[in-house]
């Protein structure tokens, strides 16, 4: 059962995200200043991860096939189709500015397919930026890494909630031959 409002607020998260970074944020229209509704981009992706997360559990919960190599294929194709069509097209308008083959940046490409993009003006300790200045790039190696971590997390806790079911009935199954004991002795010497 897909959730058709929060797809859609979602799906706005990302068209906002790119409307972010496709126009200027001072932009003036009859002596008013309106580039400050694009100025939100951060937050509109803290909003896409946030809604994500919530859709990759419930389309996990929902599904038939829970095995890892259902959902490792499902989130493959869902990062890298898009991500290669980008790097693809980028690489192109790399090309059509140099005006003749660009540098493919071989290493920087391979660190950006095992998904270790970050924005090193950003932050320190960054591995690679994204591929060819495509800074948006960053926010999918985060995705990858949340569903790489959310694949062995749940059913982490799925394993520990049934452990801690079994002891909880163990010690409610103690706690009763306990109780019964206290009852009968209380019951026999007072």
């Amino acid at each position: 059962m897909k959730l058709y409002r929060l797809e859609a607020l979602r799906g706005f998260a990302a068209f906002y995200v790119v409307l972010h970074h496709s126009f200027p944020h001072s932009i003036r229209l009859f002596g008013f200043d309106i580039g400050f509704v694009f100025r939100f981009g951060q937050e509109a992706v803290i909003l896409f991860f946030l809604l994500s997360g919530f859709v990759i559990n419930y389309s996990y919960k929902l599904s038939r096939d829970q095995t890892f190599k259902t959902y490792f294929l499902k989130r493959l194709t869902r990062i890298y189709i898009p991500l290669l069509a980008v790097m693809f097209l980028g690489y192109g308008i790399e090309c059509w500015h140099t005006n003749g083959l660009a540098n493919p940046q071989l290493g920087s490409l391979a660190l950006n397919l095992m998904m270790l993009q970050d924005v090193s003006s950003l932050k320190p300790g960054v591995i690679v930026d994204p591929y060819l200045g495509n800074t948006p790039l960053w926010s999918l190696s985060y995705e990858w890494w949340f569903y790489l971590m959310y694949f062995p997390i749940v059913n982490w806790m799925k394993n520990q909630i049934k452990s801690n079911q079994i002891k909880s009935n163990q010690i409610k199954s103690n706690q009763i031959k306990s109780n019964q004991i206290m009852t009968l002795s209380t019951f026999l010497f007072t």
